[in-house]
């Protein structure tokens, strides 16, 4: 069975050791990527980054605080892309 790709953005000051724990709960269900979100010092930025970080195709996406805000952006850049959305 293929699992789904999940994009995860972490919010303002967090990094991908707040996801640890759940990533590792995780596994087996989705193949989880954690975007490193340091990168850019706009919304429009951080998700243009994302995308380049994403899973090719689709993804489920999840965005935490700040990551929310990014989300948001990246269904606006590139809708087709996101197959799920989850606000943290």
């Amino acid at each position: 069975m293929k699992l789904a790709n999940l994009l995860v953005l972490p919010g303002l000051l967090e990094d991908a050791d707040a996801f640890k724990e759940v990533v590792a709960g995780l596994a087996g269900v989705v193949n989880p990527v954690i975007a490193d979100m340091t990168r850019a010092d706009t919304i429009a930025g951080l998700a243009q980054d994302a995308l380049k970080q994403a899973p090719e195709g689709n993804f489920l996406l999840a965005g935490h605080s700040m990551g929310g805000y990014v989300a948001l952006e990246i269904l606006r850049q590139a809708p087709e892309r996101v197959s799920k959305l989850a606000l943290l």
